[in-house]
């Protein structure tokens, strides 16, 4: 990732946003590889995020822990370090305490029809319902068909 690429993402990570966001894996993949086809997406997203000043992005364990692995894995080790740097450095909240909607999410993934819907997706849909979270910053449609409201930036 060029050095200017990595100055923009640990300044523009949202520092604040109109709303309550929580954030799934696949939003922080695009924003960190260059190739995921939703790289620029993710890019415009976090500009209009970062204009607005009175909430904050969230994101589980679970995603946290995906995102690292995909990174290493897909982009590099470096890219999944400037991934931990940029989370510290801006403050976003990790829930590491998912006990209260562990069997919900057990509940909710045992539910979807769809094989596409991950144990972390089911994670989401619990903390979403649970947690007053206003939208999920995702590109993953699935969540829609178990009505919870996608960040469009709108």
């Amino acid at each position: 990732m060029p050095a200017d690429q990595r100055h923009f993402l640990a300044t523009m990570i949202v520092i604040s946003m109109e709303h309550n966001v929580l954030v799934d894996s696949d939003f922080l993949i695009a924003l960190y590889s260059e190739h995921d086809t939703n790289h620029r997406k993710a890019h415009r997203l976090l500009e209009i995020l970062s204009q607005n000043e009175t909430a904050t992005l969230s994101l589980s364990i679970f995603v946290y822990s995906e995102t690292l692995t995909v990174l290493a894995q897909r982009v590099s080790q470096k890219t999944a370090h400037f991934f931990m740097d940029d989370i510290r450095e801006q403050g976003i909240e990790i829930i590491m305490d998912i006990h209260e909607v562990f069997e919900e999410a057990e509940n909710i993934f045992r539910s979807q029809r769809s094989k596409n819907v991950s144990f972390v997706d089911a994670v989401n849909i619990a903390l979403m319902r649970n947690n007053h979270f206003d939208a999920l910053l995702s590109f993953d449609h699935d969540y829609r068909k178990n009505r919870i409201k996608l960040y469009s930036g709108n």
